[in-house]
């Protein structure tokens, strides 16, 4: 997937004033643009699955993340740890 532009929407759709660049992306704002309520896909991207989990935990409100079992490509713990942390 191109990693860029799929991380710049996905957090376009959370509420993030974002602005893709050749090579990144520029966030303008704070963490209370982090508005959830939307679907969001991985493009088969553990690392995207990853980063919109952790982006979710900032959410007002829910998000749904597609194919989040990819996540078990490099880090099947990863539930796991998150749940250790926050308890």
């Amino acid at each position: 997937s191109d990693r860029i532009s799929s991380l710049a929407c996905g957090l376009k759709k959370i509420g993030i004033d974002i602005v893709e660049t050749d090579d990144g992306f520029i966030i303008n704002g704070d963490k209370n643009n982090f508005l959830g309520n939307v679907e969001l896909d991985t493009y088969c991207d553990h690392r995207l699955a990853m980063s919109f989990f952790v982006a979710g935990l900032l959410c007002k409100n829910e998000i749904l993340i597609k194919d989040f079992n990819w996540v078990n490509t490099s880090f099947p713990e990863f539930l796991k740890l998150f749940t250790k942390i926050s308890a």
